[in-house]
């Protein structure tokens, strides 16, 4: 969708959303397929539209805002609201792993040596313990210098404009919205 920008055609956006469909029925990764729909979505939209005002904007803030909220949810979730109770079982789980490594491993500015379990073995007294959301892996392992360090990058990135193109912008929102609470499919709803 990039390469070809506006030359895309719908019958290439219809034959990617049928792939992508394909690979939902393979792969059962809920993030993948609804970030590559809402990919999808935009780009006939903007086919549709002129959306090329926000371009600087996408490109300058949203790795900022990604992690801002990703942080924000995660740690609100220690109020155990109905509404963050929601948004963790639509994030399958997310935000009570997020919290869980806050209280367990905290924030510090240069990270530290953590040994992620990704999948549970039965009658193991492992527990899974993988933070999903990039922004707070970066920040457990690396800490909350390099994290800042990393959004500080894309907002240079996106100041210098290195491509003021919406398709552009549009590769770089769907890269926030995964960063921020990516799906793996070896585990259960929280």
């Amino acid at each position: 969708m990039y390469i070809k920008g506006n030359l895309i055609k719908y019958l290439e956006l219809g034959v990617l959303a049928l792939l992508n469909i394909y690979l939902y029925n393979l792969t059962n990764t809920k993030a993948a397929v609804i970030y590559s729909a809402l990919a999808i979505i935009l780009v006939i939209l903007i086919k549709k539209f002129n959306f090329s005002k926000g371009v600087s904007y996408i490109n300058k803030f949203s790795m900022f805002v990604g992690g801002f909220v990703a942080g924000l949810l995660t740690y609100l979730y220690k109020y155990d609201s109905a509404i963050i109770s929601e948004i963790n079982v639509i994030l399958s789980g997310r935000l009570y792993y997020g919290y869980k490594g806050i209280e367990e491993y905290g924030i510090t500015l240069f990270g530290q040596k953590i040994t992620w379990i990704t999948e549970v073995i039965l009658d193991s007294e492992l527990q899974y313990n993988y933070i999903d959301s990039s922004y707070l892996n970066i920040m457990f392992n690396y800490g909350i210098i390099m994290l800042l360090f990393v959004m500080l990058g894309y907002y240079v990135l996106g100041k210098r404009n290195i491509s003021n193109d919406i398709y552009y912008s549009i590769l770089i929102l769907i890269i926030t919205l995964h960063s921020m609470f990516r799906s793996s499919t070896n585990r259960d709803n929280v």
